[in-house]
């Protein structure tokens, strides 16, 4: 009676820091699994359930390839294998269907010895285009800057420095400037 209740305290904490687990992994705005060592899910967050436009029900125990399309299941297949090979976090940038992912992978020693994987993913596409959009800006900022220098030491060569800035934060090797006269209107 003693050992019973003890047990079922044991397994009262075991459900608790499950759940716990669980609500931790789905506070996440990622994607996350723990599989087995033969691929099969053990754990799944509701992102994950919504990418797959699966339950967690109809996830846990099976393989990515019995529940995802074929070209997203041959993406996770190769990036789970490299890091079971490695035995190591192996983190990379991925393509699906236009969208940018940053993937973690890692080995993870499972209850009973064995190694299976953990994993998030997320979509990056909007970062890495404000990123992108903050570089190019950063650029024409120092055009315009080094444009005002130049303009103020060099007045006579103002128009012709001002058409080489702008070739240069466009990317052209061509420029046409076009003066038109105020009074006439003409080019």
């Amino acid at each position: 009676s003693r050992q019973n209740k003890q047990l079922q305290k044991v397994n009262q904490q075991h459900e608790d820091n499950l759940s716990l687990l669980k609500q931790f992994l789905n506070a996440d705005n990622r994607y996350s699994y723990i599989k087995d060592s033969e691929g099969r899910f053990l754990t799944v967050n509701d992102n994950l359930c919504r990418l797959l436009s699966c339950d967690e029900n109809s996830l846990l125990g099976k393989q990515v390839e019995e529940v995802a399309h074929h070209d997203l299941a041959s993406l996770m297949v190769e990036s789970d294998r490299e890091a079971l090979n490695e035995l190591k976090t192996v983190e990379k940038e991925t393509h699906w269907r236009e969208r940018l992912y940053k993937i973690t992978k890692f080995p993870l020693l499972l209850p009973g010895g064995t190694i299976g994987l953990g994993a998030f993913a997320e979509d990056i596409t909007e970062q890495r285009h404000l990123e992108r959009t903050l570089r190019e800006n950063a650029s024409r900022a120092a055009a315009f800057s080094h444009l005002l220098s130049s303009s103020i030491k060099n007045p006579d060569n103002q128009l012709t420095n001002a058409l080489e800035e702008v070739c240069a934060i466009n990317g052209s090797k061509i420029g046409v400037l076009l003066i038109i006269d105020e009074k006439t209107g003409t080019i």
